[in-house]
Formats: structure tokens, C-alpha cells, sequence
């Protein structure tokens, strides 16, 4: 198919996505199979969140998505245990989970305790490829 060819013009593909029926799935297979969250500074755990919010508000389009790319481009980037947790739970067809970069927190309240990302993985049953790389990983006290 056409649009096959134009996998890495994101735009092109919104566009398409409007021209027919025909060609909406597959211009939102192309536009949600790879995911990429990009984290900078100390905060940046407020865009994960925001990130975790969307996933929520459009989980038919986000059961699209095979890879999902989460990456720190400063040495305090960092997210929740609990928030990629959730995330990951939205993505039962993920088969690349790529982490770079990252530092991964625990947040203490009564309905996330003991909750890490880890815990997702099992219902990950298409997972394929899990790529960590510079991520350090703290839990809490009571979880050791």
C-alpha cells in the first residue's frame, strides 16, 4: 500500500488518515504503532504522567501500539514505577519496550504501594525486545 512508503512522514499520514475509510486504519496503524516519550529535567515526571492521561483517554488507538520508546535527554530525567506501570497496562500488543536514560521512582500512597513497572511485564505477552539502558532503578524502603 501507498502508504506503506510514507511510514516516517507523520504528517502525510495524519493527513491521509482524513482522505477515506479505506485508508484510516491503516494511516492509524502507521501513526501509533511507535510511540516515543521524550523526558527533560527534574519534572519530568508531570509529562509522564500527562502521557499515562492520553494513553488513558484513547486506549482504542494506543492498543495499536507495538513499540513505545521512553528516553531521558537530561541526567535528572526521571518517571514513576507506578506511572510506567500504567502505561504498560494499556499496551497489551507492545513487542519492543525501549528505556533509556531514566531514573526510576517510587511514589508512597496507599493505592500504588509496592506497584514497579516490572510487574507489568508478564501481561506483556507479545514482548519481544526489553532494552534498558542507563536506568537506574529505586523502590522504596519497605519494598526491599
Amino acid at each position: 500500500m501507498i502508504l506503506d512508503h510514507l511510514c516516517d512522514d507523520k504528517k502525510t499520514i495524519r493527513a491521509c488518515s482524513l482522505v477515506s475509510k479505506a485508508w484510516r486504519g491503516r494511516s492509524q496503524y502507521l501513526l501509533f504503532r511507535t510511540k516515543t516519550l521524550t523526558l527533560t529535567g527534574w519534572d519530568s515526571w508531570k509529562k509522564a504522567r500527562r502521557f499515562l492521561n492520553n494513553v488513558a483517554l484513547h486506549s482504542q488507538k494506543v492498543l495499536l501500539t507495538e513499540e513505545l520508546h521512553i528516553r531521558g535527554t537530561s541526567t535528572d530525567a526521571c518517571i514513576e514505577h507506578q506511572t510506567l506501570y500504567y502505561i504498560l497496562k494499556h499496551m497489551p500488543k507492545l513487542c519492543v519496550l525501549r528505556l533509556t536514560g531514566l531514573t526510576l521512582l517510587p511514589i508512597q500512597t496507599a493505592e500504588t504501594k509496592g506497584i514497579h513497572f516490572y510487574d507489568a511485564l508478564p501481561t506483556l505477552t507479545k514482548l519481544r525486545v526489553l532494552y534498558l539502558h542507563e536506568v537506574q532503578c529505586h523502590v522504596a524502603q519497605h519494598d526491599r
